[in-house]
């Protein structure tokens, strides 16, 4: 459901946040021998289609008593997924991880090894009045509803600490501050703190996934490789924004999967991007 009206100041925590992934690598850094590799990661965000046809064993568009819209509850309410690019994430620069791509489900190496999988999330923009829905895993592959209490289909919700949101399934459903350019381009208006003395926000951490879904859900599915790579838009651990139309139309889904990156397995491990997520700074402001 749409947030409503917060009159409450943005919690904090007695951690202090002073910007920046504490996981960066600094110019000097870079410069030692020995110095500890960069963090990184591989992504892919394949499209989701819809199967709402039963003549073809799909199953009936699910709404609320009010006629809006829902996420598919069954496996057989999704189609094939759209495949997308698979990019690599590297201390805040994004390119194209060349001779990588998705495959029937799995990420694939260019000799067609089976990369190991760290998070995936399913992501919906579902209508004016729901915004944001989420669910853990690729929810095309499950019956949600038969499943345990949960594993639901839920809001995007932030842990603050001091004005820096982490997204996560639970959590409060306000950004941690207002007032930056990345908040309007991302979505997030409705998550805004409307306190007129809320805080400039620190930016997003939090769970990758969803981080990079917010940047897709930004632009249209064919601009995505152009926003990410040709523009630039999200560098540097910064928001530097671009100027093509965003994506975010009634039931639009995407499939977001992080994976290891087998060409840093120093850099890029299960605790690395645990610490990446909520150890350090903010992934983008």
């Amino acid at each position: 459901m749409s947030p409503k009206n917060s009159s409450s100041k943005t919690s904090k925590s007695s951690k202090q946040i002073t910007g920046g992934s504490s996981s960066r690598i600094t110019t000097q850094a870079q410069t030692q021998p020995n110095s500890p590799p960069p963090v990184s990661f591989l992504f892919v965000v394949n499209g989701i289609t819809l199967n709402e046809d039963p003549r073809d064993n799909g199953v009936l568009p699910r709404v609320d008593d009010y006629g809006r819209w829902l996420p598919p509850a069954y496996a057989a309410g999704f189609g094939p997924q759209n495949r997308g690019t698979v990019f690599r994430w590297s201390n805040g620069d994004i390119s194209i991880a060349t001779g990588y791509r998705w495959d029937d489900g799995y990420g694939r190496t260019p000799n067609g090894d089976t990369l190991e999988i760290y998070k995936a999330t399913t992501m919906f923009w579902c209508n004016p009045f729901y915004h944001f829905m989420v669910a853990t895993g690729d929810a095309t592959t499950r019956d949600i509803a038969d499943t345990v209490p949960e594993d639901t289909w839920y809001a995007i919700n932030f842990h603050h600490e001091d004005t820096l949101s982490r997204l996560d399934y639970v959590g409060d459903q306000y950004l941690a501050g207002k007032d930056r350019s990345f908040i309007a381009q991302l979505g997030l208006g409705a998550y805004q703190q409307q306190d007129e003395d809320a805080p400039k926000s620190g930016g997003i951490a939090g769970n990758l996934a969803m981080l990079i879904g917010l940047v897709a859900f930004s632009c249209k599915r064919r601009d995505l490789d152009q926003v990410l790579v040709g523009d630039r838009a999200w560098h540097g651990y910064r928001w530097h924004g671009h100027g093509r139309s965003h994506g975010r139309k009634e039931a639009r889904g995407m499939v977001v999967s992080v994976y290891l990156d087998p060409d840093n397995r120093i850099g890029s491990t299960t605790a690395a991007l645990n610490s990446l997520e909520s150890g350090g700074g903010y992934l983008l402001k």
